[in-house]
């Protein structure tokens, strides 16, 4: 018998300490001069992994949050972040958190540079390519597509009027127009 009395309060003790005690934070986000719901507002939780982003009705839920008190942090992009400092999570409770969002300017405080490099010479590159713009065809006298393509440079005719591009046959060469084959 006081075996049984034992083990039932070791397994008790056991149960008791894996039984962590989590609350739940859940809220809406509205725009506070419309007042209308925000899709996609990010709410985190500051120091913890935990984060969610609100529904097409502005409402989120952060399940299984450990017992404490935290910072949230709330932001969308044209609005202001707004942080709640002290939120407290009780166990077995949901803690509501409504949040109306204030618009705001977006500007840049630094210049922004951004510098794009491409090699002269690609040796992975086994093609060539040429986009001529409709700018270029409109400046062209040409009446056709077959005279656009002979007009550039490496590509030459036969009496048969087959198009030999850098000495490649025919069949070995593509034409797109709009992304669509005129190869015949």
């Amino acid at each position: 018998m006081r075996k049984l009395i034992f083990i039932l309060i070791v397994l008790s003790a056991i149960m008791v300490s894996f039984g962590q005690q989590k609350g739940k934070l859940s809220g809406k986000v509205t725009d506070a001069g419309t007042g209308e719901s925000l899709p996609g507002v990010n709410v985190i939780i500051k120091g913890t992994y935990y984060g969610a982003a609100t529904n097409i009705n502005g409402n989120f839920t952060i399940n299984n949050i450990s017992v404490g008190n935290y910072n949230v942090d709330i932001s969308l992009i044209g609005y202001k972040t707004f942080q709640y400092t002290g939120v407290e999570i009780e166990a077995n409770k949901t803690r509501q958190l409504d949040v109306k969002l204030e618009e705001t300017v977006l500007t840049l405080e630094q210049d922004v540079v951004v510098i794009g490099e491409k090699p002269l010479l690609d040796p992975e590159e086994t093609q060539s390519k040429k986009t001529i713009s409709k700018d270029e065809i409109d400046a062209l006298i040409v009446e056709n597509v077959q005279n656009i393509v002979t007009q550039q440079a490496g590509v030459v005719t036969d009496n048969s009027n087959e198009i030999h591009i850098r000495g490649g046959r025919t069949y070995e060469n593509a034409f797109l127009l709009d992304g669509v084959s005129v190869q015949d």
